[in-house]
């Protein structure tokens, strides 16, 4: 997996519409990432995982969070759409692979526990396909 050399700084907008006159406040939550926060977000797959932030301006100094009055944005609703602008940053930073089994030995004991996952009629399609004989 490669490393993010440098800060990636893009932003995207949310749009909010709300009766003419009425307050709101919009808060954004740290996201479903295990380990995230409202500082610090992660993109996850699997084992994998991007550390993000999400900010209220452009200098990226104000999180964006969901506490009322500490970090979230506040208006009042004109009756048409309002744009707010979301500032993100993916900082720079080293994404690394799980550890896992370095040795030949670990590498054909893990081997050996995945081919118990595969029925021998369906390992034989595997060979005729790629044309080998599966005898």
């Amino acid at each position: 997996m490669a490393s993010i050399a440098a800060n990636i700084d893009l932003n995207s907008t949310l749009t909010v519409r709300c009766s003419s006159a009425t307050p709101y406040t919009m808060g954004l939550s740290a996201g479903g990432g295990t380990g995230a926060s409202v500082a610090t977000r992660k993109m996850s797959s699997g084992a994998n995982s991007v550390n993000y932030s999400l900010f209220r301006n452009a200098t990226r100094t104000q999180v964006w969070g969901q506490t009322i009055g500490t970090d979230t944005v506040t208006g009042t609703g004109t009756g048409a759409n309002q744009v707010l602008i979301i500032d993100g940053r993916v900082p720079a930073q080293a994404m690394l692979r799980k550890i896992g089994e370095r040795t030949v030995s670990g590498l054909w004991i893990r081997i050996g526990s995945l081919v118990d996952n595969f029925q021998p009629a369906e390992c034989a399609n595997y060979f005729t396909a790629c044309g080998c004989d599966p005898d």
